[in-house]
């Protein structure tokens, strides 16, 4: 019988940004700018951030609004500016399962597309929280660029 992380589909989110992709790249490598926009929760953005951005580098995101707090770590598994960014995703929110995030960025006359894809995600209801999530961020991401 197949595991449940066998049988949960991945996060995937697609947007188009109207900004050149080394912006877009830049918000999510650069520690001060993302703390601006990187929160799992609606309303305020609250983040510490701290990375090291080289593959094997590693990075910790403490993001809270008034009444939560997750804790989430990784390590920059594949780095190719401004294209491509993998990374692992682990944390109290995963059940400490370590997952794979990818983020890839492709040039378009009207800005950017973005996709993200999470994978690994131990249950459905993980990949729920994780969808909430990451749409909660890419709203802020849009402010962000304006």
């Amino acid at each position: 019988m197949p595991s449940d992380a066998a049988t949960v589909p991945t996060v995937k989110i697609r947007r188009v940004i109207a900004s050149p992709a080394q912006r877009i790249f830049d918000l999510w490598t650069r520690p001060e700018l993302m703390a601006r926009w990187m929160s799992p929760y609606p309303g305020a953005v609250q983040c510490d951030v701290e990375t090291d951005v080289r593959v094997g580098g590693t990075f910790r995101l403490s993001m809270s609004s008034a009444d939560l707090q997750c804790e989430i770590e990784g390590t920059y598994v594949q780095i190719e500016r401004p294209n491509r960014l993998v990374f692992t995703w682990f944390g109290p929110p995963t059940q400490n399962a370590n997952t794979l995030v990818t983020l890839e960025l492709k040039a378009l006359q009207t800005g950017t597309e973005l996709t993200l894809t999470h994978e690994k995600l131990p249950t459905a209801e993980v990949r729920q929280g994780h969808t909430t999530g990451w749409a909660n961020m890419f709203d802020h991401l849009l402010v962000e660029v304006g």
